[in-house]
């Protein structure tokens, strides 16, 4: 559906897809890396204030396209140019 989706005057949605085996909307945050670091990985920057960010853009797009369907918000780490993570539905702990 789109990539760098901007809603509102500051927000961005990474990625908005359809997972058509759940028919729903997925709403994803990209984090990535340029090198696979086991300690620096790429999900250490989606802290609490990117999730509500996000959270929250979702909830604008939703009211802007007044979709009424099902829809989950995930995350996808991305790791010397593989996803190397992809977290469903928040919360992302």
């Amino acid at each position: 559906m789109g990539r760098n989706v901007r809603v509102g005057p500051k927000d961005e949605i990474d990625i908005i897809a359809l997972d058509r085996e759940e028919n729903v909307l997925v709403f994803a945050e990209v984090k990535a890396r340029s090198k696979d670091d086991k300690v620096f990985r790429p999900e250490l920057n989606a802290g609490s204030v990117k999730k509500e960010k996000l959270r929250r853009s979702a909830r604008t797009w939703i009211a802007e396209h007044e979709y009424d369907g099902g829809y989950r918000i995930d995350l996808i780490c991305v790791a010397n140019g593989k996803v190397s993570e992809h977290v469903r539905e928040l919360p992302w702990e």
